[in-house]
């Protein structure tokens, strides 16, 4: 496969599908880093093909579409899989973080998840102790209790809690 074969490819997808175009260049060029790596090829192609312009997309579930999710998620055959979407859902926490989560981690009396992650958050803050950065780990844990029950709720199709307007909101 060639630099203008990868190109031709990229400009092909691109009509109906530039995101995926992106991501196509994007998955072969990483295979042919690959293939460089193991000494099976000497060049990559797919380097430097000019990629489409991407805008930020922000899209929300609506209220029908969550509530189809949860159902879906209560049939599927694999509970584990449900819930870590359900923890995702409920959480907002990246994949990798809700994948390495374990039994350890979760303290179900108090609902808390202690996440390991809490010894780079005290490193970036210049906290060379990890007990120096999880006293203050607690300060947020009402509002962010709040917060998870109002989207729990939502997620069950249950009323959330009340929402009070901003003083000085227009």
């Amino acid at each position: 496969m060639s630099h203008r074969d990868i190109e031709a490819l990229h400009r092909r997808v691109s009509v109906d599908a530039t995101y995926q175009a992106n991501r196509t260049v994007a998955l072969l060029s990483r295979m042919f880093n690959l293939s460089v790596r193991w000494g099976w090829r000497a060049d990559d192609p797919a380097k430097g093909i000019e990629r489409n312009q991407e805008t930020k997309r922000h899209r929300y579930l609506s209220a029908d579409e969550l509530a189809s999710l949860m159902r879906a998620l209560a049939e599927h055959r694999d509970r584990q899989a449900a819930n870590v979407f359900r923890l995702l859902l409920l959480t907002g926490a990246r994949r990798g973080e809700v994948l390495a989560c374990r039994w350890n981690d979760l303290d179900l009396t108090e609902g808390v998840w202690t996440k390991p992650g809490l010894p780079i958050i005290g490193a970036l803050l210049g906290h060379t102790q990890p007990g120096t950065t999880s006293r203050y780990a607690h300060l947020q844990d009402d509002p962010l209790r709040a917060a998870t029950e109002r989207v729990g709720a939502l997620i069950a199709g249950k009323p959330s809690a009340e929402v009070l307007p901003l003083k000085g909101a227009l």
